[in-house]
């Protein structure tokens, strides 16, 4: 499940949005299929169409030769040098022993691709979960405006709040 927040500009909830997916893999690739949106069943129109696009993805996946160009696949090793990590402390969350770290990307950094782009660009706390080693929730915020396609495609504005919690 993936649960969505937007924050207004005072980092208050001004609107959530869940959504439940089916994941599965074609040839290594990830394919998430859409099976529930804000706690209901996708309609029957819906499921068609999802359907339909999750076919249509399957297809081009599995025709020889396919690389994916979209890939923005980012290691650890990248990741520790295009975002800088400090402050670490323990901290409860939701009834757990966590450990949090403030992050910031480096606006200097030498980046390959639109994923490690944006991640320079992005400032904020995670809280990694001590006995699963995995991260029970981040909060980041755009520290400066982010355009994709020339911002034909998406613009995205300074301040920006995004915030991601695992139940």
């Amino acid at each position: 499940m993936q649960t969505t927040r937007w924050l207004d500009s005072s980092g208050n909830t001004k609107k959530v949005e869940t959504e439940e997916h089916e994941v599965f893999f074609v040839n290594g690739e990830r394919v998430q299929k859409l099976v529930r949106k804000d706690g209901k069943d996708l309609t029957p129109d819906q499921a068609r169409k999802e359907q339909d696009r999750v076919n249509k993805e399957v297809l081009k996946i599995s025709k020889p030769g396919y690389s994916n160009p979209d890939k923005d696949e980012i290691t650890v090793s990248r990741l520790l040098q295009i975002v800088t990590f400090s402050r670490p402390r323990r901290v409860g969350l939701n009834g757990r022993d966590t450990i949090a770290f403030d992050f910031a990307g480096d606006p200097h950094a030498k980046t390959h691709g639109r994923g490690e782009d944006a991640l320079k660009k992005v400032s904020g706390t995670i809280w990694i979960d001590e006995a699963d080693r995995e991260v029970s929730r981040m909060s980041a915020t755009l520290d400066e405006n982010y355009h994709l396609g020339f911002g034909l495609l998406a613009s995205v504005a300074k301040g920006a709040m995004w915030c991601s919690t695992r139940r």
